[in-house]
């Protein structure tokens, strides 16, 4: 629910951090005049900040109205988009800030950067003066629906801020729309190129894309705004046209699973691993750990099996490493940031030198110890040392050729996932320091990793 005041008052960032709140008076009188049926009204029902839109909108585009009036119209209008700019930059930083290290105030720089009422927004081209909120303002269509909506929504498509949340491993793109748009053609082309999944599999899912399309374009045809969950009728119609022997529950397990792939491969290919693991639960295919064909196995071929995965470890480590870290570098240095260099410093600091990172702000040029959190992104670049390094050994199984009846389980995803958590988690884990700044874990994993970064 809305409030009066947010018409007459200016969300402004502070130069210490966070954000204030400015009240201008003369916003306040003009709104009290155009709607004196709500003096006393504290907070506005949605059908009634609507009229108001409505008529601030009228005033705005009306040249006979007045110079004065148009102008305190369009400040109204300003002050109400600041505080939707807010709210959909803390909805970002409550989702996702935690998790991929961004605060609150990374994204409000980005987009609230609307600092000066005085300068209107209907000489903006003459001055130069073109905040974000100008952009709202003009392609808002009062008739269509709500400017709190139309605010949050180009706030979240907004070009800049969307090129941040990448750099951050977020895709901001819903599993309906991400499957929208990507043909059974395209499917199979990234299912087999980049996830090397099974034929059988592949096969299954774009039946299940087809019949998607068919029902879900069909629906949506001459519609805007966000792509929303397909209804239950529309599962049991994509269900019944994708001919596949499963239930309407596992349909819509499927889409999203396959939308989670495609998320996954946009982000790849604009240069970002994701941050979600391969092997996190919620984001797996749901297939139980497969026990050994030959419960009876000897130890003799057990321990052969070991032995051959550490040598394959041993081969492939630092080329998952290097891989890692120059997709990284790379897509710092394509939007020319001095981040670039900055993360092959932190990373040799880190690692090789194993400093602190409050000991490493000054000597990347840093200002607070968050920041370099966020360029080295721990956490984010093991897991992904992981994924690398899980493909390179699948690839080299499938070569195994006089070892076939070895290593053919291990080409499954399941057992993958197992090989992961059980052998390559405990080796490739965040090295720790003791007290006197050496680390005391991982020797032979960070001694693969300091081979990679001073070779840099």
């Amino acid at each position: 629910m809305a409030s009066t005041s947010w018409y007459w008052t200016l969300i402004l960032l502070k130069a210490s951090g966070g954000y204030r709140s400015q009240a201008f008076p003369s916003n306040q009188l003009f709104f009290q005049q155009q709607f004196a049926d709500l003096l006393g009204c504290d907070s506005l029902e949605s059908e009634v900040d609507k009229r108001i839109q409505r008529r601030l909108m009228a005033l705005l585009t009306d040249n006979s109205a007045g110079l004065e009036t148009r102008l305190l119209a369009e400040y109204c209008l300003r002050c109400y988009i600041s505080h939707q700019i807010l709210y959909a930059c803390i909805d970002l930083q409550t989702k996702f800030g935690q998790e991929h290290g961004f605060s609150r105030d990374d994204v409000l720089r980005i987009v609230l950067n609307d600092v000066d009422l005085t300068r209107s927004l209907l000489v903006s081209v003459e001055s130069g003066y073109r905040p974000f909120a100008a952009d709202i303002i003009t392609t808002f269509k009062p008739q269509v629906g709500s400017l709190s909506a139309w605010a949050r929504m180009l706030t979240r498509q907004h070009n800049d801020l969307n090129n941040f949340l990448l750099e951050h491993g977020i895709l901001q793109q819903s599993n309906w729309a991400l499957l929208n748009e990507k043909t059974p053609d395209d499917l199979q082309r990234i299912f087999s190129d980049t996830f090397n999944l099974p034929a059988s599999e592949i096969e299954q899912a774009c039946k299940l894309l087809s019949g998607y399309h068919a029902v879900y374009r069909r629906d949506r045809r001459g519609r805007r705004g966000k792509c929303q969950p397909p209804t239950e009728t529309q599962i049991n119609e994509i269900q019944r046209r994708a001919a596949l022997p499963v239930s309407a529950a596992a349909v819509i397990e499927k889409l999203v699973e396959i939308a989670d792939y495609l998320r996954r491969y946009q982000l790849l290919s604009k240069g970002v691993l994701p941050s979600i693991s391969m092997d996190d639960p919620a984001h797996g295919s749901g297939v139980e750990p497969a026990t050994s064909s030959d419960d009876n196995a000897s130890d003799s071929e057990s321990d052969e099996i070991i032995q051959l995965l550490y040598e394959l470890v041993n081969e492939c480590l630092e080329q998952a490493i290097r891989t890692v870290i120059d997709q990284r570098y790379h897509y710092l240095k394509e939007r020319a940031s001095p981040k670039a260099e900055q993360y092959r410093l932190a990373l040799k600091l880190y690692y090789c030198e194993h400093r602190t990172m409050a000991e490493m702000v000054p000597e990347l040029n840093l200002d607070a110890q968050f920041q370099v959190t966020r360029l080295l992104k721990v956490d984010d670049f093991l897991a992904n040392i992981r994924r690398q390094l899980l493909r390179q050994l699948k690839d080299r199984f499938s070569g195994l050729s006089h070892r076939k009846e070895l290593f053919h389980d291990y080409r499954c995803a399941d057992r993958l996932q197992n090989l992961d958590e059980n052998h390559l988690a405990p080796l490739i884990k965040k090295p720790r320091a003791n007290a006197s700044g050496n680390s005391t874990s991982n020797s032979f994993f960070l001694q693969c990793l300091c081979n990679v970064i001073q070779q840099l």
